[in-house]
């Protein structure tokens, strides 16, 4: 086991906000909202095995901009609890889930602007993680999953599409779901009648495990992000194994927020892995709506012109003068005087070429 520092994650039953973040939301750049759009980073690695690269973990995430990362294969054991979480580096916490044997795990790491979203973290296998993270404006549900490689028997590979489809058949529609992870399968480059869920962008051909992801995918409705999106190889290709190179890490969505989506690809040239490739996705986080204010209608007595200003003064004192005979309240006197001499003040007897006016966008003019 590593001998990082170990914090245990206790979820909170609701995301807490510091007082200068409750009175200026761009104190935190989650949330904020004056922006035109929020993007957000979202990446999945297979690592292979996390000791003694946690460090190197931390460094990649804050050189790539990384917001949230899925980690496969960590090889770290969960203990009794599963799993815990600790501080890696540079704000970074990664929570993680592990078996009784150093073998598989997953994990997912946040930056430090994203763990006070945190509200609920399960941990199901050394195979799935699950996270639930909660914003002004939306819920978020951040899955790290690990599917069985060739060479495992069928059973366990059953077992693990079994248990990620209740995963997320558990999560409200309503809410935002991002899976990713290593899925250990090939969907090949022609959709074959999956057109909703495959975009046609991969490479190589569909293998009996890509069948059960495209299976998987058409069942929960969810969209292949890395597959809609037109790259280079470099830029496609997930794993390299000698001169084999294929794609078995994916990203997917619900097909319906696809168009949040603005870029996903393969980040080459990252050492910390092995084998596996960085895959990373830009997605956009709702922007909070700004209320409008509603003002009062003003009346731009500076509008009138000399002769238009003398008549309505001789119609409003007609008009005051039939209401207050009718009421009969205060004889002789003026109820609304301001309303009569604003006009007058603002007309000042003055030529209207020389009168200076209000400008509505502020200051005066002539």
């Amino acid at each position: 086991m590593p001998d990082n520092q170990r914090e245990p994650d206790y979820a909170r039953a609701s995301p807490v906000l510091s007082d200068a973040q409750r009175l200026d939301d761009l104190a935190d750049p989650v949330e904020s909202m004056r922006a035109r759009s929020t993007k957000i980073k979202l990446a999945t690695l297979n690592i292979g095995t996390l000791t003694a690269k946690s460090r190197e973990i931390a460094d990649m995430m804050m050189r790539r901009n990384i917001d949230i990362l899925c980690l496969q294969e960590t090889r770290w054991t969960g203990g009794k609890s599963g799993g815990k979480a600790r501080f890696i580096g540079d704000g970074i916490k990664l929570y993680y889930s592990g078996g009784t044997r150093p073998r598989n795990g997953v994990a997912i790491c946040l930056k430090q602007e994203w763990q006070d979203k945190v509200i609920d973290v399960t941990r199901k296998s050394d195979r799935i993680i699950t996270m639930k993270l909660v914003t002004t404006r939306r819920t978020y549900n951040i899955v790290s999953a690990y599917a069985p490689q060739q060479g495992c028997d069928e059973e366990e590979k059953d077992s693990f599409w079994t248990q990620i489809g209740a995963v997320v058949d558990g999560i409200p529609a309503s809410e935002e779901l991002v899976l990713a992870g290593d899925l250990n399968g090939h969907v090949g480059s022609e959709r074959g009648g999956f057109d909703r869920w495959h975009g046609g962008k991969s490479r190589g051909n569909i293998n009996a495990d890509g069948d059960r992801i495209l299976d998987f995918v058409r069942e929960c409705d969810l969209a292949l992000v890395n597959t809609f999106f037109t790259k280079s190889d470099a830029q496609t290709y997930t794993f390299q194994s000698g001169q084999n190179q294929t794609v078995i890490d994916y990203i997917t969505v619900r097909r319906e927020r696809l168009g949040k989506v603005k870029d996903c690809k393969v980040i080459p040239g990252e050492s910390v892995a092995a084998q596996h490739r960085l895959l990373v996705m830009d997605f956009i986080v709702e922007k909070k709506k700004r209320k409008r204010r509603k003002r009062e209608k003003r009346i731009s007595w500076w509008k009138l012109r000399k002769e238009e200003g003398e008549e309505l003064v001789q119609r409003l004192t007609e008009k005051l003068g039939e209401i207050e005979e009718r009421e009969r309240g205060f004889a002789g006197e003026r109820r609304f005087p301001w309303l009569l001499t604003q006009p007058e003040r603002c007309l000042e007897n003055q030529p209207r070429e020389n009168t200076l006016r209000r400008n509505p966008g502020g200051g005066m003019k002539k």
